[in-house]
C-alpha cells in the first residue's frame, strides 16, 4: 500500500500552539502562539525572556568589536 502525501515544503507536523500542552488552535499557520496566548508573540523566540525587536522574533544583541 502507497500513500502520497503534499506539503509546502516549509513544514511538517501540524502547526500548534508554541505554550507546551496548548490544545488551542492558532490564528493562523503564520502565527506561533494561540490567541489566548498571542501576548507571548512579544518575547523572544529563543525564550531569553527580553522583547524581541520590531518585526523580528529575536532579540538583537549588541557586542563590542574585539580587535
Amino acid at each position: 500500500k502507497v500513500r502520497v502525501v503534499v506539503i509546502d515544503g516549509i513544514t511538517i507536523g501540524h502547526p500548534c500552539c508554541g505554550i507546551h500542552n496548548c490544545p488551542e488552535p492558532l490564528i493562523s499557520n503564520r502565527h506561533r502562539f494561540c490567541y489566548g496566548h498571542n501576548h507571548h508573540d512579544k518575547i523572544c523566540a529563543v525564550w531569553c525572556g527580553s522583547l524581541s525587536h520590531h518585526h523580528f522574533v529575536t532579540t538583537v544583541i549588541t557586542r563590542p568589536k574585539q580587535t
